[in-house]
């Protein structure tokens, strides 16, 4: 404790002087007090106000000094939440006097968004006289935005690895969140979308849409990698929302191509591609000139096929058994030169029960036959006849699928005929029903038995029945845009084309590779997509 004395003489009128000392303690003295009272209001509440219609609305902020000594005010701070929707005018006065001194400052809100808004105005003030005083005083500060306001979701999306081929779709929900009418003007490209990566932009036709409060409508974003470089589609959705009016509402979506799966298939063309040819003929009596046109027109049908590099075998049958009559089981490239001998004996055997079914007695001869019957040709059913097909028991359909199943490609079984045409056949014959059906259901040709010009008419049958080895299946499902054709090594284009439905390159006509070439078609297989 610090102590200080000072000398003090007293005299007096009678007894003369004496001389002592005064001793004074400051601490223990009362010093005057400043009793530090501020007054500001506790909340200050601007209501709502309209971003687009309403000007700022302004509010002061009385601050008083109910102390008993003068106060300055030494610090003013604005705590807001970020979004720019409060200020401060100046402090019009700093020193406040006592017992009632007062001031006041101007406090603003300027919504630029949707939504409640909050904030804080803390005052830190001091008595002018007394350092060590000081005090805080905090207002709280609240104010309704009321905008339309725009949302995207997702705005930010990247999609996972998709299988090159596959297309994936994203729900993209444009809503308004806001308390006002949302006006969605449109959609308008930054980065350009692309086949692979795009949305619906047929729906910019339809803008500009007016959502209420709470409600939202969907688009989609579609994503269909066509190779492995990634893509990018960025776009701005504009409306009225006071935030994005004048840029747009900014949303990216990105996507990348899974690792592709690549496969080259290999086919070697045969030298001489094979065809086996079933020929049922009905031998009854009103077949008789027909059977004199096929007689003496044949080496018409053997010498078409001679001219190509089909190697060929040719079954004739008119017999119940199914097996050609005669000593020779089928004509080929090694006798055709006594073709016109072979069909005359062929065709002389006696008439079947099975004459006038002439689906029954190609099925008959395909069993009988087997043994002749090559894995590898393709099959060709001709049935010939002036009735009706009259078997009752199997319907056309179940005779194609029988024959079908006999080979691995439905393509390799073609029926074709020759009879009355359809509907109504002609004078000298009945329509040929169930195999004009079954020539249309594989893709065979179909002639009309009452035309008397023989030679055109197996001329033409034989074209039909020459293998072309110009399909090739392949063993997997490909991406249409990556396929490669080459032949021996030399890459080929316009000359095929992708058939999707037997998943098959087929070449042009006349464009067939050659016999014994090597035909190689390489692709990225087309993944199972979800």
């Amino acid at each position: 404790m610090m102590r200080f004395t000072l000398p003090v003489l007293l005299c007096g009128f009678a007894a003369g002087c004496s001389e002592f000392d005064l001793v004074f303690r400051p601490d223990e003295l009362q010093d005057p007090e400043c009793n530090l009272t501020v007054q500001t209001p506790a909340r200050i509440d601007f209501g709502a106000i309209s971003v687009r219609n309403d000007d700022p609305v302004t509010q002061q902020l009385q601050i008083v000094n109910n102390s008993n000594c003068d106060m300055n005010i030494y610090d003013l701070e604005l705590q807001a939440d970020g979004r720019g929707s409060f200020r401060t005018g100046p402090l019009f006065q700093p020193v406040l006097e006592a017992n009632g001194g007062q001031t006041s400052i101007d406090v603003v809100c300027d919504p630029v968004t949707d939504g409640s808004l909050d904030g804080m105005i803390r005052i830190r003030a001091g008595a002018s006289d007394f350092e060590d005083q000081s005090v805080e005083k905090f207002t709280e500060l609240v104010c309704q935005g009321q905008a339309p306001q725009l949302s995207v979701t997702p705005d930010d999306f990247t999609f996972d690895p998709e299988p090159i081929g596959c297309e994936e779709r994203l729900p993209v929900t444009i809503s308004n969140i806001g308390s006002e009418v949302l006006e969605v003007r449109g959609i308008d490209n930054i980065i350009t979308a692309s086949a692979e990566l795009r949305y619906d932009m047929e729906l910019n036709e339809l803008f500009p849409w007016a959502l209420e409060p709470g409600q939202s409508r969907d688009i989609a974003v579609y994503y269909e990698p066509t190779d492995n470089i990634g893509d990018t589609l960025q776009f701005r959705v504009q409306s009225n929302d006071p935030l994005f009016e004048a840029n747009g509402y900014p949303a990216i979506y990105d996507g990348n191509a899974a690792e592709p799966i690549r496969q080259t298939d290999i086919f070697e063309v045969p030298l001489k591609p094979q065809s086996d040819i079933i020929f049922a003929v009905d031998t009854s009596c009103s077949m008789k000139d027909a059977i004199a046109g096929i007689q003496n027109n044949f080496e018409v049908f053997t010498d078409a096929l001679d001219k190509t590099d089909t190697d060929y075998r040719i079954f004739v049958v008119v017999e119940d058994s199914g097996i050609p009559t005669g000593d020779v089981a089928y004509i080929d490239r090694d006798n055709a030169e006594n073709a016109s001998d072979i069909i005359e004996e062929m065709l002389s055997g006696p008439k079947g029960f099975t004459a006038e079914m002439g689906l029954t007695m190609l099925e008959i001869a395909t069993a009988a036959n087997r043994s002749n019957l090559r894995e590898d040709a393709e099959l060709n059913l001709i049935a010939i006849s002036d009735e009706p097909e009259q078997t009752l028991t199997k319907d056309y359909t179940e005779f194609v699928a029988d024959f079908q199943a006999l080979k691995d490609d439905d393509r390799k079984v073609q029926i074709h005929g020759i009879g009355g045409d359809a509907p109504n056949g002609c004078d000298t014959a009945k329509a040929f029903t169930n195999v004009f059906e079954a020539t249309e259901a594989t893709g065979g040709t179909f002639a009309s038995i009452c035309s008397r010009d023989w030679a055109a008419r197996l001329d033409d049958l034989a074209a039909e029945t020459v293998v072309e080895l110009n399909v090739f299946d392949l063993s997997r499902r490909p991406v249409q845009d990556s396929i490669t054709v080459s032949v021996n090594t030399g890459s080929v284009e316009g000359d095929w084309v992708y058939d999707s439905t037997f998943n098959s390159i087929v070449f042009a006509s006349g464009k067939e590779p050659p016999g014994a070439a090597t035909v190689s078609v390489s692709y990225i297989v087309q993944t199972d997509c979800d």
